[in-house]
């Protein structure tokens, strides 16, 4: 062990480098930091060159998810048809393979970016990551936030993100990220001391209800998915954990309440909507309502249209499953969903071996991405995929050291 923490604090990453991971958190990020998706694209790729050239231990892990990820833009290239390109435009095809390769390696690049940090990075240079990351995250929260209070639709008004990106205002893909960060603080909180963990505690209340204020009801329930599952993870005994359970099962006969409750005292009105048809669905009333019933809907047709082409998938549907790990299946089929699919497992596997005993806290934040994918389009959800592959493993990498508790 001591011989492992000697070569660990020997370890640095050159000054510009780190400046340069910094820098990749920004973009991520701050809405109002933005360098075009080609630029971008074409960085990630220098950097991940650089990475595999000058980190032997981390250039395993570029050239499986760069494979995997080409593999898989390829597919989109050639099996569906590129409807968001003008149809007079040249190459399209190449123009649908950069689109989707900027798609899924922006998502999966800070899964590498972990790796190589890990690899290489001091421990104050790790925990310094962590924390510019998370008070970036709070900068946005707050900017949002306030936004929020005279414009309550402002996360939802895409057609003027870009004037809102200015202001440093959030879109939902921002918002997919916070459940991931609600999660891991959950997470950590067994391994805080007193101050902290009372900090942790509010900022997941504070994380709560800014999700409520954001009127994104699906990340509010699985960030409460995420709490849950993190408590029951860091229990140690088995009858703490049995009774854990029991209580969970007693409390879900009471949802209904709970959502009345909810109904009653939100102001959101999107909110209160889509509560009340969960309450409604979840009390035997149907999902009649315009929110849950579109979304059954789609995720119904989307698994339809796989079955009438499982192999090759549908190269043109009319219409979006509004879940990426459902429509890569009905858009690409089998042969699409084979790196898609392989892509996700490589990374999550990845990351938990290098983990090793503090994989466990990092189950629970590949559980949630999932459930965000099976729910919503995350496919172009650049701040998704850093608070998934990058902040929360970096998190659990800092906080649960071998050298004790967060001081």
């Amino acid at each position: 062990m001591n011989n492992n923490v000697i070569k660990g604090n020997t370890n640095k990453l050159a000054s510009l480098e780190y400046v340069f991971i910094v820098l990749l958190m920004a973009i991520y990020l701050l809405p109002s930091v933005s360098i075009g998706s080609t630029v971008f694209l074409g960085v990630l790729l220098m950097y991940s060159a650089y990475i595999f050239f000058f980190d032997r231990k981390s250039s395993q892990t570029v050239v499986a998810v760069l494979l995997l990820v080409v593999l898989l833009a390829l597919v989109y290239a050639f099996l569906t048809n590129a409807n968001s390109i003008a149809q007079t435009v040249s190459n399209r095809t190449l123009k649908r393979f950069i689109s989707k390769m900027y798609q899924y390696y922006t998502l999966y690049f800070p899964a590498v970016l972990f790796v190589h940090v890990k690899m290489k990075a001091s421990s104050k240079q790790k925990k310094t990551l962590m924390v510019v990351s998370l008070i970036m995250i709070v900068f946005v929260m707050y900017t949002t936030w306030m936004f929020l209070l005279e414009n309550p639709n402002a996360t939802r008004e895409w057609e003027n993100f870009d004037e809102n990106a200015q202001k440093g205002v959030a879109n939902y893909y921002f918002i997919y990220a916070i459940p991931i960060i609600i999660s891991i603080i959950t997470a950590c909180y067994v391994k805080l001391r007193k101050t902290a963990k009372y900090v942790s505690i509010v900022s997941i209340f504070v994380g709560l209800i800014f999700l409520i204020n954001a009127q994104y009801t699906l990340s509010v329930l699985i960030s409460i998915v995420g709490i849950v599952f993190q408590v029951y993870r860091s229990m140690k005994k088995s009858s703490s954990k049995v009774l854990f359970v029991l209580a969970v099962i007693l409390i879900s006969f009471f949802i209904p309440s709970i959502l009345e409750f909810a109904i009653a005292n939100i102001k959101s009105e999107q909110m209160t909507i889509r509560l009340s048809e969960i309450r409604d669905f979840l009390t035997g009333k149907g999902a009649g309502g315009y929110n849950l019933n579109g979304r059954f809907t789609l995720y119904w047709r989307t698994i339809l249209a796989f079955f009438e082409s499982p192999l090759i998938g549908n190269r043109n549907l009319s219409f979006d499953g509004h879940a990426t790990f459902l429509t890569v299946l009905s858009d690409t089929g089998l042969v699409g969903g084979a790196p898609f699919y392989s892509l996700l497992c490589y990374v999550a596997n990845r990351i938990s071996g290098l983990l090793g005993e503090k994989k466990n806290q990092f189950a629970s934040v590949v559980l949630m991405f999932v459930l965000m994918g099976v729910t919503n389009p995350i496919h172009a959800s650049q701040p998704l995929g850093v608070a998934t592959w990058f902040i929360a493993p970096l998190m659990i990498e800092t906080i649960f050291n071998e050298e004790g508790d967060l001081q």
